[in-house]
């Protein structure tokens, strides 16, 4: 594998069944994230923080749709 060559770690994205993971691991990529691994939450994300003039902006924004 070209990756191999390159000492780079290839990744599996979006892995859902056994039968991708069978898939990928056959081809040697053992490293994989998807809903197979971890359902999919919002309560883990972390808190969400703007800058002052990123709301600013919003504000007037939605104040000039309003009119």
């Amino acid at each position: 594998m070209i990756a191999e060559r390159l000492n780079v770690a290839v990744i599996a994205e979006g892995v859902e069944t056994e039968a991708e993971l069978t898939s990928f691991r056959s081809l040697g990529i053992d490293l994989f994230q998807g809903y197979l691994s971890a359902k999919p939450t919002v309560a883990r994300l972390p808190p969400m923080r703007f800058s002052a003039s990123y709301v600013m902006l919003v504000e007037a924004l939605s104040q000039s749709n309003a009119a």
